[in-house]
């Protein structure tokens, strides 16, 4: 009896029980292919390739990051690459910022080719501007002309 139901199934389901069991391995290789794509950039050392992100960020945000104490790469929940501890100024009008981490979000590919480097958006976290009477108008029409994404967290303005 057991035979009989056994041999009926395989016999009129066969092809969607392969179709199904092929499906198995396409989505292990594709799981395995997106965490190699997102793990990889941790073994790289980005701080050789700083030049290149500083001028993206003097380009694109007019901003001139003068010192920094480490950039890492972190992979979750979207990828971006965190600079701690950063010193900059606004490369207009020369205003001083602090900032505690300051997070990048670059477009997927360009984790892997420096040369065409476009972020997404950044962000500003535990950040301190340091600014003088009439510097604050200059610093809002700095974030009203600023074309690309910018989000401050937990700004301290001194």
């Amino acid at each position: 009896m057991i035979n009989k139901i056994y041999k009926n199934i395989h016999n009129k389901y066969s092809t969607l029980f392969k179709f199904i069991f092929f499906l198995k391995y396409v989505f292990v290789i594709f799981f395995i292919s997106i965490v190699l794509f997102l793990s990889i950039p941790y073994f790289f050392d980005f701080e050789k390739n700083d030049e290149v992100l500083k001028a993206h960020l003097l380009e694109s945000y007019d901003l001139k990051i003068l010192k920094y104490e480490s950039i890492e790469y972190h992979s979750l929940p979207i990828p971006y690459l965190e600079i701690k501890n950063a010193e900059a100024d606004f490369e207009m009008d020369y205003l001083q910022v602090n900032i505690a981490s300051l997070k990048i979000y670059p477009r997927l590919s360009n984790f892997y080719d420096y040369k065409s480097l476009e972020t997404n958006k950044i962000i500003f976290d535990k950040s301190r501007i340091l600014l003088k009477d009439n510097d604050f108008k200059i610093l809002i029409g700095y974030f009203y002309n600023l074309r690309k994404r910018l989000i401050i967290k937990n700004l301290n303005l001194e």
